[in-house]
């Protein structure tokens, strides 16, 4: 499945480090998938988690102070495949079907999650 830009799939990505977010999109770009957008807060990322056109996310636990549980429940509910990045060991049994990304991560391991949540969103989505 490809949009219109030829892109595999559109991502969100949560994350309130400047760095990691463009080391995040920057791989994503090398794997043919596109940004739906990038939130550092989780009141940004709500927002977007409710408007905008979504294949999977990318959310750090822990950005400016807040969990990103609230986005994931809106994504889960919106049949959006969940990514946790995260350094720490957080509890995430109310998500049976999201991966977990242990921070740091490499491209290869980006990849193989990003394979993973594709893999399982069967139906194709209109460009």
């Amino acid at each position: 499945m490809t949009d219109a830009q030829g892109n595999r799939a559109r991502a969100l990505v949560v994350e309130d480090e400047a760095l990691i977010a463009m080391m995040i999109e920057e791989m994503l770009t090398d794997l043919d998938c596109g940004i739906s957008g990038i939130a550092g807060s989780v009141a940004e990322a709500l927002q977007m988690a409710e408007q905008h056109e979504i294949d999977f996310a990318i959310l750090d636990l822990n950005v400016a102070g807040g969990q990103t549980y609230p986005v994931a429940d809106v994504l889960v509910q919106r049949g959006i495949p969940v990514i946790f990045a995260s350094g720490g060991h957080q509890a995430m049994a109310d998500y049976p079907d999201a991966l977990q990304l242990p921070k740091p991560f490499s491209f290869h391991d980006l990849s193989k999650a990003v394979d993973g949540v594709l893999s399982r969103t069967q139906s194709p989505r209109p460009a």
